[in-house]
């Protein structure tokens, strides 16, 4: 009966059933499961008290199941050991028998009971089954559970914990080929911890996240080791002092006092620069690109003026944000920038008009602007790109206005000197100043309708490295690791910055996602 039972379920179009009918179909099989598990307590013990297996000439139940059933050692062990569990506590299993109980409620009422002192296991087993029958949940069973542990076993949880934490351990093994497994003994709190970062990191990702809920726990694993990496908080790199990061913009520095002689002294040092470099026969482009600075000829250089000295930027103090926590007071972000490491960072926007009269100085320096000769929209767009990626070359950079005017007008941290903000195919990583632009632009995770803070993403080569994608700002994005390591990386995704500042990702099946939401003002379009 039981089988053709089976046999039907098997051979039914169960999703042409009413949902209460597969909801009835599900209560009916918990009961069957419990029915089932005590009936097969009582059948092996009894095999076994019978001297079945040694009929068979087996030397043991578990033997004997692995043989007759074809199944595993280990599934032959654990069935006679659950067995062994059911009959040792007679009210679950007589709640098993009568279907009132899961067999995993009574599991774990077995595993409590055990815990108390003989005498004791009895009455608490029969309390908790009781209320297991009565429509308890398991944070019902475990309040029971507690209060009688409290007045039955004083200092007992005490005596527990202490053990626990004497069998705590981990392991971790590798193969050959450097795959893995971790086992362990986790304490309470260990416990809790691992699960609440795990949890919190193995959500999925977005539509395209096809993993399994083992892979993502997988994934999580390693995001939270390679945050912990990535935070040098690990004993063996030395810990890491608090880093204090200051944005300050082009346009603040431009009004401090002392900004407009600088300003006007990098300019003559530029044109004396571009003079010379005309003079070796450079080209538009290389006139254009911001090289290093080179010792000028006898009578170019203009001589270095008297360096005003600004020590704290309008509103330096105010607004200051901790990472993962959120705002904080000036006292608080004093204390922390006391003893830290300390970055300082020229942020800018695109002034529109500046663009526009740039371009147009540039059409009517070589008379296409007022004449028949009119270029096409997409030329003109094509110009104003040019236009953007040549001012970000001359402006950024050891060399550039931004890093004149700050190390000129500024003292202390934040008068520091420059880092390269770009670097050519030969590094191996993305300089850390230019991964600060790139994370400050971009201000989480590019891929379509991931919010993952730019802080704890990955910055990524848009053409890749292996086939001459270059090291900079207009060829780089932030991605969270997994769509950066697994979706891009692994599946096949590719993932596009459009002119207007969105992105779009492009899946191995064409299927395609678009981000609707810049993380800043777009680039002008041409009209």
């Amino acid at each position: 009966m039981a089988e053709a039972a089976l046999d039907f379920l098997n051979g039914a179009d169960l999703r042409s059933l009413p949902v209460a009918v597969q909801a009835d179909c599900l209560r009916v099989w918990s009961r069957l499961e419990a029915k089932r598990a005590a009936a097969e307590a009582g059948l092996v013990g009894a095999f076994g008290a019978c001297g079945g297996a040694e009929v068979d000439g087996q030397r043991s139940v578990g033997a004997w199941l692995r043989l007759f059933t074809r199944c595993t050692d280990a599934a032959a062990r654990g069935q006679v050991a659950a067995a062994h569990r059911v009959r040792e506590h007679c009210h679950v299993r007589s709640a098993l028998a009568d279907g009132a109980i899961s067999v995993s409620y009574g599991r774990w009422i077995g595993e409590v009971a055990g815990r108390f002192s003989s005498e004791d296991q009895q009455g608490v087993e029969e309390i908790l089954v009781e209320a297991a029958r009565s429509g308890a949940l398991l944070e019902d069973l475990i309040t029971v559970a507690m209060a009688a542990m409290r007045r039955l076993r004083p200092g007992g949880l005490d005596k527990d914990e202490v053990q626990r934490h004497a069998d705590r351990g981990v392991t971790l093994s590798k193969t050959l080929d450097g795959v893995g497994r971790l086992n362990g003994d986790l304490t309470a709190d260990a416990t809790a911890l691992a699960e609440s970062v795990i949890e919190a990191l193995a959500v999925k990702a977005g539509p395209e996240d096809g993993r399994s809920k083992r892979q993502r726990r997988h994934d999580a694993f390693a995001e939270a080791m390679r945050r912990l990496a990535g935070s040098e908080l690990v004993p063996e790199r030395g810990g890491s002092k608090p880093q204090v990061k200051v944005d300050m913009d082009l346009h603040t520095l431009r009004r401090l006092p002392g900004a407009e002689h600088a300003e006007d002294q990098w300019i003559e040092q530029r044109l004396a620069e571009l003079a010379r470099r005309r003079m070796d026969g450079a080209g538009t482009r290389e006139l254009l690109s911001d090289q290093a600075a080179a010792v000028l000829p006898a009578g170019l250089a203009p001589a270095d003026a008297t360096r005003p000295i600004q020590t704290e930027l309008p509103a330096l103090g105010q607004g200051a944000v901790l990472a993962g926590v959120g705002p904080i007071s000036d006292g608080l972000a004093a204390a922390l920038a006391c003893d830290s490491v300390m970055t300082p960072t020229v942020t800018g926007a695109v002034d529109r008009d500046a663009l526009k009269q740039m371009t147009d100085e540039w059409l009517h320096t070589h008379g296409l602007c007022g004449t028949s000769r009119v270029i096409s929209a997409e030329s003109h767009t094509r110009l104003q790109r040019s236009m953007l990626r040549w001012a970000i070359e001359v402006l950024s950079g050891p060399g550039g206005l931004a890093s004149y005017l700050r190390t000129r007008l500024l003292d202390g941290p934040m008068g520091t000197s420059s880092i390269v903000l770009d670097a050519g195919t030969d590094d191996r990583t993305v300089p850390a100043a230019l991964e600060r632009l790139v994370r400050r632009r971009d201000r989480r995770c590019r891929f379509p309708g991931c919010d993952h803070p730019p802080e704890l993403s990955q910055v990524h080569h848009i053409v890749p490295r292996s086939h001459g994608g270059a090291t900079r700002l207009w060829n780089l994005l932030t991605l969270c690791s997994f769509h950066h390591l697994i979706a891009v990386h692994t599946w096949g995704w590719h993932i596009g910055l459009n002119p207007d500042g969105t992105t779009t990702a492009t899946g191995p099946d064409t299927r395609t996602l678009h981000d609707n939401d810049p993380p800043g003002n777009p680039p002008p379009r041409a009209t």
